[in-house]
């Protein structure tokens, strides 16, 4: 009975170190996006400060620059904080996952040394009866 108990304990904790894995490969796929939009609005700052320089764009000379600067300014905010947001989940959650992953391999370890005792049991006995 030991046993079995054993390898439940040891698929539990298997499971939770592979929902934890899930948790993070999410977080960093939102990290990954957040960057990519502030990369995105930088980009478009920089196009759209070469259009101003260059003073070819009607719209820029009518003074939508400046409300498309405050916009781009308070979208960037947003965006960065939302990504200190994540970053700290992500932080919380490394330690969460060291944590599943070495109760993983613990339950894992344990459950294969009482095989072993299991089978040396069963090959003691065997030697006795034969």
């Amino acid at each position: 009975m030991a046993l079995e108990r054993m390898q439940q304990l040891a698929h539990l904790t298997a499971l939770r170190f592979q929902a934890r894995q899930a948790d993070m490969a999410k977080l960093m796929r939102q990290e990954a996006a957040l960057r990519a939009n502030l990369a995105d609005l930088l980009a478009a700052r920089r196009a759209n400060a070469a259009r101003a320089h260059a003073k070819t764009d009607v719209a820029l000379a009518a003074g939508a620059d400046v409300r498309w600067q405050v916009w781009a300014d308070q979208r960037r905010a947003v965006i960065n904080a939302e990504l200190a947001q994540v970053l700290a989940r992500r932080a919380a959650l490394a330690e969460q996952l060291r944590i599943d992953f070495g109760k993983d391999q613990v339950a894992g370890k344990l459950l294969a040394r009482q095989i072993a005792a299991r089978r040396k049991a069963r090959g003691k006995r065997d030697d006795q009866l034969s």
